[in-house]
């Protein structure tokens, strides 16, 4: 299982980077609003984003 080093101890690990990454670069969060917020919270920002995204490539 995740989070007790065991084999799948990376899984947790590169969720959590990846998710850090995305907020901190994209989204532009610091790093203590990410550690901040909710699933409920990251989720829906998360696809505000790619609405903008896609949005935004629509114009070009």
């Amino acid at each position: 299982m995740g989070g007790r080093g065991g084999p799948d101890d990376h899984v947790g690990r590169d969720w959590v980077e990846e998710t850090y990454a995305f907020a901190t670069v994209h989204l532009g969060w610091s790093p203590t609003e990410f550690r901040a917020a909710s699933p409920q919270e990251f989720w829906p920002s998360l696809k505000a984003f790619e609405k903008k995204v896609k949005a935004v490539n629509a114009k070009s």
